[in-house]
């Protein structure tokens, strides 16, 4: 059994040694694998944390040491491990099992010193019997009667968590939005078949976000009382397919056409479409005409300037027609 080397390192580091074992090898032999790896509390000799005596209890160690990584170099004559963790204070010695190509196998060590002050081991905290009158959980595990209360966050990956670590915790760059509101800090991007329920009731600041019904209750009344259109989210690059019904409706509202457009019936649709542009309610031959059987109206041009406000339409066709959006 060899000590190869020794190392020191702070318990947030994930700290790298390379054992080479060129010393052990004959020419041309190599490494075939990794037996056996462990960890163990202690470094006799060298650290300030040396073995614990015979029959001595095991020394506080709330982080122990980690491997991370332990593989062979490219060569397969070198060891090449990354340890995270450790308890501040504590020394560990870290023992591999090789195999060479020689079929010979041999132990080496790496020591591995942690520095800081050891932690204090936090006093147990008094047990109340049960009714049926057992004093501690089963290592096997069971069932608590009464809250679990810790003795502080947890530092370890697989330390149980308090409610204040987790209520103040961070994720994707910030913290959790508490169930009792608050506002967001960057966008919020749902993903297909996620839903955001909010509050049921009206949003009172703008840019507070809305629910359906805040939103159905708008439009319906948008186009007084008619059956509301799609409104396309133009950008005019189009052409974007809109349904016009045999009621007014809403067909673009305003602030989604302010560069030129052109509005076109479908070559095979012969139904007139009649459009208004102050938002009033349209009707069958008042305001814009836009031809059936691929008739235009286009907007931007010299005695056509673009509406400013709400377009509703309405065809005189019987049956609901699509027209093409355009623009540039």
């Amino acid at each position: 059994m060899s000590l190869l080397d020794r190392i020191t390192k702070e318990t947030t580091d994930i700290s790298r040694a390379v054992l080479d074992m060129s010393w052990w090898l004959d020419p041309g032999e190599t490494i075939t694998g990794i037996v056996s790896s462990e960890i163990i509390q202690g470094m006799a000799g060298w650290s300030e944390a040396p073995y614990q005596l015979y029959g001595a209890p095991p020394p506080y160690d709330p982080t122990p040491l980690l491997f991370q990584t332990a593989v062979l170099d490219e060569t397969s004559t070198s060891l090449v491990v990354f340890v995270e963790f450790g308890t501040p204070g504590l020394a560990y010695t870290c023992r591999f099992v090789l195999d060479g190509t020689s079929l010979r196998r041999v132990t080496v060590e790496l020591g591995v010193q942690v520095t800081g002050v050891p932690p204090v081991q936090p006093l147990p905290v008094p047990i109340p019997a049960s009714p049926q009158g057992a004093t501690a959980l089963s290592i096997m595990g069971g069932t608590l009667l009464g809250p679990l209360y810790l003795f502080e966050d947890p530092k370890y990956p697989t330390e149980a968590a308090t409610k204040h670590y987790v209520d103040g915790m961070s994720w994707a760059g910030g913290p959790f939005m508490r169930e009792t509101g608050g506002t967001f800090t960057g966008p919020v991007v749902m993903v297909t078949g996620a839903t955001l329920v909010l509050a049921p009731e009206d949003p009172v600041d703008p840019l507070q976000a809305t629910t359906k019904q805040y939103v159905d209750g708008l439009v319906a009344t948008m186009s007084g009382g008619g059956s509301v259109v799609t409104v396309s989210p133009l950008a005019y690059i189009g052409p974007h397919a809109l349904t016009v019904q045999i009621t007014s409706a809403l067909l673009i509202a305003a602030g989604t056409h302010t560069t030129a457009l052109t509005i076109q019936t479908l070559p095979g649709d012969p139904g007139n479409v009649w459009l208004r542009l102050d938002g009033s309610n349209a009707a069958p031959n008042t305001g814009v005409l836009v031809s059936g059987y691929g008739g235009s109206r286009s907007f931007g041009a010299p005695g056509f300037p673009v509406p400013s406000g709400n377009i509703t339409a309405i065809t005189d066709g019987g049956v609901p027609q699509t027209v093409l959006v355009s623009g540039g």
